[in-house]
């Protein structure tokens, strides 16, 4: 009976020891004690300011370059499979963008939104550092909404802070006898060792992407809201930048301009009369809010905002390792403006932009008629109705004149002389445009 009691005192020592002793892991806690102190509402401990600027061109849809020799191989053979002609392949390789003739949306806009945040003195160590951010982009004004976003980028995502490990050892060791009694009066007594070795390993990868971000748009598309959360020993102060595509009002309730594009020269060089031709593009133009004191178009401004949860480290400033912190945490607002500039004012008037021409003479726009020729020996026969001539560019107002100006010259321009071309230019009584006429045509620009 005593030699088992002995066994269990001895096993139940072993276990106090062991669990007493266990090492606390240092580097994957977050901090060592909690303050719940409250911070003074005054203090700032974050300073924000941002700023917009055009989203830079793509070079490529598609990193194909990036691919091994077989992995581009791949791609082309998949690609090739489904494509028409060597166009389709470039345009799916993501080397050569094709265009749509049929809408030219000019109401959609592309801005990359880059957003600074920094600490303020009241965040005085070191060791406090930025765990949470969130930031708000809202109160975009003339009626703009968020059309979508497709790429939110941060100064850590790609950092490879390689790996960190610690690694502790303990060893325990309990002694005494326990002895066969040489005499019946003799107490037995205690005869063992007990060695208990603990090792734990403590290891923190760091070898992945560095911040959690997640991103809100609203149902309206009237304000759009990012989250970030920052890994351990990541500050998220730095720079941040999200690229939105933003939408205008359209102007004339979405009706659509229907302007023509010429093909009159090639490789540097003029189109004979007989190679010359024409497309019909349609343009959807935004609406121009305008002050109602001044009269002047107004820029797109939006305000940004956030909130923000700073780590304040109270003790264990310094060492690297945050496991052994005293910390608090502070929860707190910023605004990096309440106007900010979204679409310049610039913007939007050349984004609306378009042009008819007129006549010294005449107090009305050119348009043009879509014609048919039947057959040798027939007269035209006009297509619908006559329709404003509406350029989209003023190089295409350029060279639209300066080609009717070199064929004015050599008398090709007379009645119906550009039936050839599929259509004629009139004026609003049908009259068409005549070779003295063509000198004194000027472009007009609208709105």
């Amino acid at each position: 009976m005593e030699m088992s009691m002995a066994r269990i005192g001895l096993l139940l020592l072993l276990i106090a020891i062991g669990g007493a002793c266990t090492p606390t892991p240092e580097i994957t806690r977050r901090y060592a004690q909690f303050d719940g102190g409250v911070e003074p509402v005054q203090n700032r401990h974050v300073a924000a300011s941002a700023f917009v600027m055009p989203v830079p061109a793509a070079a490529s849809d598609l990193a194909i370059r990036q691919l091994s020799d077989r992995g581009q191989g791949a791609v082309i053979s998949a690609l090739t499979s489904g494509a028409s002609g060597k166009d389709d392949v470039l345009h799916y390789a993501g080397l050569k963008r094709r265009k749509s003739d049929k809408i030219e949306d000019r109401t959609l806009v592309k801005r990359r939104v880059v957003l600074s945040i920094s600490k303020t003195d009241c965040a005085i160590s070191s060791a406090d550092r930025i765990e949470q951010l969130r930031s708000r982009i809202a109160s975009i004004s003339s009626g703009v909404t968020i059309e979508s976003w497709n790429r939110f980028s941060t100064e850590h995502e790609t950092v490879d802070l390689g790996k960190v490990s610690l690694e502790k050892t303990f060893e325990a060791t309990v002694e005494g006898k326990v002895g066969t009694p040489e005499k019946a009066a003799v107490a037995a007594h205690l005869l063992g060792t007990a060695r208990d070795t603990r090792t734990l390993t403590e290891e923190l990868s760091l070898r992945e992407r560095r911040i959690k971000i997640t991103g809100t748009l609203a149902p309206d598309r009237r304000w759009a809201e990012t989250y970030q959360q920052g890994s351990v020993g990541i500050d998220l102060t730095g720079n941040s930048t999200l690229d939105l595509t933003l939408k205008m009002p359209a102007a004339d309730d979405g009706e659509l301009k229907h302007t023509l594009r010429f093909t009159l020269s090639a490789g540097g060089r003029r189109l004979a009369p007989k190679d010359v031709g024409f497309r019909v593009r349609k343009l959807l133009l935004p609406e121009l809010a305008k002050n109602a004191a001044t009269g002047k178009v107004e820029a797109v401004t939006c305000k940004i905002s956030g909130s923000y949860r700073l780590r304040r480290v109270l003790y264990g400033q310094s060492t690297i390792m945050e496991g052994d912190d005293h910390v608090r945490f502070i929860h707190g607002e910023f605004e990096a403006g309440d106007k900010v500039e979204i679409i310049s004012a610039a913007t939007v008037q050349a984004a609306a932009r378009h042009y008819a021409i007129t006549h010294v003479r005449r107090n009305q726009r050119l348009k043009y008629r879509r014609v048919v020729l039947p057959g040798p020996g027939q007269p035209p026969r006009p297509v619908g109705d006559a329709e404003i001539l509406y350029l989209a560019t003023l190089g295409e107002v350029d060279e639209l004149l300066a080609w009717l100006a070199a064929h004015a010259a050599n008398g090709l321009i007379v009645g119906d002389a550009l039936n050839r071309y599929g259509l004629r230019f009139e004026w609003r009584n049908g009259q068409v445009l005549t070779v003295n006429e063509v000198a004194g045509l000027r472009l007009v620009e609208l709105p």
